[in-house]
Order: C-alpha cells, then structure tokens, then sequence
C-alpha cells in the first residue's frame, strides 16, 4: 500500500468535534487547535490543503443528524427525497422561517452578545499573549460533515450571518499533516453599491459556479472567451464533469482544468483576490471545500499526492483568489 492509500486510510474514520458526549469531544490545545476523537460514525471532515489552525470560537457542528452549538444540540435534521427520489438531509419545516433557522438563530445571537460581553477580557488576553487575531468579532468555527447539502450549509450560513456573524472558519482535514485545519470565507455584504471611480479599474467579479454537471465561470470572458462566447443551442458547464455527466463524487469534477483556467484568469487580473462561489443546493458541501482550495493556490495538487509531492507543491505554488465569498447559491 503506498504512503497516500496509507493517510487515506488513517483519515478515512468519521471524527467528533465539540458537539456533545454523544457527538464526540474535542480538546482545546494551547496553540488554540482542535484534537481529534476517531470513532463516531457521525462527522467526517472534507480533506483541504488549509494549514490555518483554528482559532478558538463559537463552534457550529452539522453532522448526519443534527446542528450544534458549543456542545449543546439546537435541532436534529431529517431525511426526505429530492424530486428524483433520492435521500437527501433537510431542516425541519417547522424549524424554519423561510431562510432562516429559528431555534440556531436565537442561539447563536445570545453567543454573539455573549461575545460583546467579553470584548474587554479577550482584548486583555490578546495583549498578554501577543495574538490580535483573539478580538476579531463575528467569527464563526463551523465543523460540517462533508457530504452536507448545500442547501443545509446555506440556510446556516444565512442564519449565522442574521445573527451577525460574517466571518466563517471551516474546520477541514489537511491529510499531510494529518492535523485539523480551517479555511477562511464570508458572507457577501449587504449595503448600496460602492461607488467606483471612472478611472479606476472596476473588480474582476468571479465567480465559480457549482452544479451536479460541473463548474462554470463567470466575469471572466475576457480571458476565456476573447472572441465572444461560443453559440450554442444549450449553455452547458465551462467544465465539466469528467465522466460527461452529472459528476459521481467529488472526484469527477475536473480540478485539473478548474486549476489551469483559474491560472489563465489570474495571470490577466493579478491584482484581483477575491472569488464568489455559489452552488447548487444538492452539491455536497465537499465539493465547495475543494473549488475553494483550487482557487486559492496554484498548481494543483492532487488530495492523494505523496508526502514528497506535497512538501515540494508548498515551495512552488502561487496565490490566486485567497479571499472567498460564499453565496446563498443558485435555484
């Protein structure tokens, strides 16, 4: 078996993480990490090529029955069918107010004045210990199981950003280092335009398109159509699944040519940083992980690479859109 199939493997078991005695534990380490607890059948991260730690927060758990908030259980999720009949996870009717999650909003707003509260104290903390990143408000630390439905993931990103939350933490696995870490996105703005200069080179606006066909890309004609769009008798993906399909896994999006496009895009538009993601509802919340990894470094590296392969992608690689914003997603 080689040292790939092998942290495979290893990273293959579903893991608990600050949900309950039931849902598992998570250890608070002094660098402000998370620790693992092998053996729940109810979490399993998406693996990511994130080497942030995570920052100690409010902690949100989506796992396969419920939604929790630093420990405690706010709601159990339900399965239904969608229109093809097939099982899907779903929030209860009756805990929801159109987008919003009623019971973790009332929970997460009483986190986030409880956050208010003790302002002065983590200020003092952050100067004793030399880390600012203590005081940032609004910040959120969402561990998710990874074949989620974005339709699940949307709603609590709706409802945490209600409760004036707007800046997530995603809690993934980096299986190099074998360690739990986060990737860093937000909610897009609400507000009237910001008023743009006539001189001034407007934003790039790019944004990727997730769906059960594959992956779209949108503001960037410029680079990828120079000659216009293609005509055609139906708008397909801009890439697409590789099986020629609806994608089977996550495996058969076509992160090579997703990476080789995005390089193109950003050797155009180099001083361009962000990126809008939005998904369909049935894409699995593993597959948004993976566009944002692939849109923030390039080359791409593939999630079973050796050790070797990894260690030398991290000298060579170069930033691309490191700051992501996930929208509410389309349909």
């Amino acid at each position: 078996m080689s040292p790939a199939s092998v942290r495979r493997a290893r990273s293959a078991p579903r893991v608990g993480l600050f949900a309950s005695a039931v849902l598992g534990l998570v250890v608070v380490a002094p660098g402000l990490g998370l620790a693992l607890e092998q053996g729940t059948e109810l979490l399993s991260l998406p693996e990511s090529t994130a080497e942030v730690f995570p920052r100690l927060r409010c902690h949100l758990v989506v796992d396969r029955e419920s939604v929790a908030v630093d420990g405690v259980r706010v709601l159990r999720l339900e399965t239904a069918q969608d229109a093809d009949g097939r099982p899907v996870l779903v929030v209860p009717d009756d805990d929801t107010r159109g987008m919003l999650i009623t019971a973790l909003y009332d929970r997460l707003l009483e986190k986030f004045e409880d956050e208010k509260l003790g302002a002065s104290a983590r200020e003092a903390l952050a100067v004793l210990a030399q880390r600012p990143e203590l005081v940032r408000e609004g910040e959120l630390l969402l561990s998710i199981d990874r074949d989620t439905p974005f339709s699940v993931v949307r709603q609590v990103l709706y409802t945490a950003g209600q409760a004036q939350f707007g800046t997530f933490l995603f809690v993934t696995h980096n299986p190099w280092q074998d360690e739990l870490r986060t990737i860093e996105s937000a909610l897009p703005r609400i507000g009237p335009p910001r008023q743009i200069d006539p001189e001034e080179v407007p934003p790039l606006m790019l944004s990727v398109l997730v769906g059960d066909r594959g992956l779209g890309l949108m503001g960037a004609d410029d680079v990828l159509n120079p000659d216009g769009a293609p005509e055609t008798d139906e708008a397909g993906p801009t890439v697409p699944c590789v099986s020629g399909g609806p994608c089977v896994g996550v495996d058969d999006y076509d992160w090579a040519e997703l990476s080789r496009q995005l390089a193109l895009i950003k050797a155009e538009h180099p001083d361009d940083l962000r990126v809008i993601v939005v998904a369909e509802p049935e894409v699995p919340y593993e597959v948004v992980v993976r566009v944002l990894d692939h849109a923030r470094w390039a080359p791409r590296i593939p999630m079973d690479a050796e050790q070797g392969a990894w260690e030398s992608w991290r000298s060579v690689r170069e930033e691309l859109f490191p700051f992501s914003i996930l929208a509410r997603g389309a349909r």
